[in-house]
């Protein structure tokens, strides 16, 4: 499938009737809508790699890229879907390409597929990478402060091999005051990540630093430790 065909095949399984319902679910997103479910995009993906399993991987990750940087919201979770658990394109990505990447992001949804292709470019050279996600927590743009939360969760919630839970911390103190709902859950989200394999390290920092987290954040870890359950 090229890149014109797959368009072509997004618009054919499309559903007009859901494209109000998903822009008001997702940021009320300003990308453009095909309306394809989820379930649809996923078997588009698994068919996709199945197509091009003999591909140089060099090849399939430019498509990947224009399917990141396309117009529509379903085509930039398509990319994610394909990408995922997939080392040999993830590894042709450059750091260049997640700037481009984030750039075009307006809803969590675009952004939390692609924070897990983000977690599994940076474990491919973590000691390298982990510098670009302190670079995206300083950003101006509020979609890129978010990766880097999302990719935090995600290091230490999917491995226990390296500790990133001071990592964690980083990035909680540098956006713990900001207000914005995408922030504010993804800081929830960094912390309550470190349960699984790090609640000791995670219960000393809430002793010393509860209360200065938004009150959400505070009543989710809180429950989230002591329950296993975010609410």
């Amino acid at each position: 499938m090229t890149i014109q065909s797959i368009r072509k095949f997004l618009i054919g399984l499309g559903h007009p009737e859901n494209y109000d319902k998903i822009r008001y679910y997702f940021n009320h997103t300003k990308l453009k809508m095909y309306g394809v479910k989820t379930g649809d995009l996923k078997k588009i993906a698994k068919k996709w790699l199945k197509e091009n399993k003999d591909e140089d991987p060099k090849i399939k990750a430019e498509t990947i890229k224009k399917l990141y940087l396309a117009e529509s919201f379903d085509e930039k979770i398509l990319a994610s879907f394909i990408c995922d658990k997939q080392p040999d394109i993830i590894k042709e990505f450059l750091q260049k390409d997640f700037d481009l990447f984030i750039k075009e992001v307006d809803n969590w949804a675009v952004s939390d597929c692609l924070s897990d292709i983000l977690a599994q470019w940076v474990l491919i050279n973590p000691k390298l990478r982990i510098n670009y996600l302190k670079k995206l927590i300083k950003s101006k743009n509020l979609w890129a402060r978010r990766q880097a939360l999302v990719v935090s969760f995600y290091l230490n919630f999917t491995q226990n091999e390296v500790d990133y839970s001071n990592l964690v911390f980083e990035f909680v103190e540098k956006t713990k005051q900001e207000k914005h709902p995408m922030i504010v859950k993804a800081v929830s989200w960094a912390l309550r990540g470190l349960v699984k394999y790090h609640s000791s390290a995670l219960r000393k920092y809430l002793d010393e630093n509860l209360q200065t987290l938004p009150s959400l954040a505070r009543r989710e870890v809180v429950k989230k430790l002591e329950t296993g359950k975010k609410n």
